[in-house]
């Protein structure tokens, strides 16, 4: 990795399908196990089979954590996946992980990337702990 070949699409390709058959070869995964594979899938732009696995997950009783949601959220940042954002975004209110500094940096960017201002400055309003994605958002909206 320190080459950068995991940015050639053949060895990132062979990087998740060698992570996929790992994963299939346990028999009793726990939640980082899962959170590595949902993670693996979301940085190599696979949306379905991150949420695949994400729905297995809740099927099995698991609920996720903030590195769960905050790795959903970053496929949810195209229009095409923003409704499965907005019910991401439902679960997380649910489950009380919305304080999180990931999850509303995750949110904020999923909204702002979609062009609503409006939730994501409701997002933005509940931060008890800004950091530097929230406040350049912020700034954005200040001067538009």
């Amino acid at each position: 990795m320190k080459r950068g070949l995991d940015l050639d699409c053949f060895v990132g390709s062979a990087l998740v399908e060698n992570s996929r058959m790992a994963f299939c070869a346990v028999t009793r995964r726990d939640l980082v196990m899962l959170n590595v594979m949902i993670s693996c899938y979301a940085l190599n732009c696979l949306p379905e089979e991150a949420f695949s696995i994400f729905n297995s997950m809740r099927s099995d009783g698991a609920n996720g954590d903030e590195f769960t949601f905050s790795s959903l959220l970053s496929i949810c940042d195209i229009l095409e996946y923003y409704d499965f954002g907005k019910q991401a975004h439902s679960l997380i209110l649910k489950l009380s992980f919305e304080s999180d500094i990931l999850v509303a940096s995750a949110l904020i960017n999923m909204y702002a990337k979609n062009e609503d201002v409006i939730d994501a400055k409701r997002v933005f309003d509940k931060m008890a702990i800004r950091n530097v994605v929230g406040m350049e958002y912020h700034d954005c909206w200040v001067w538009k």
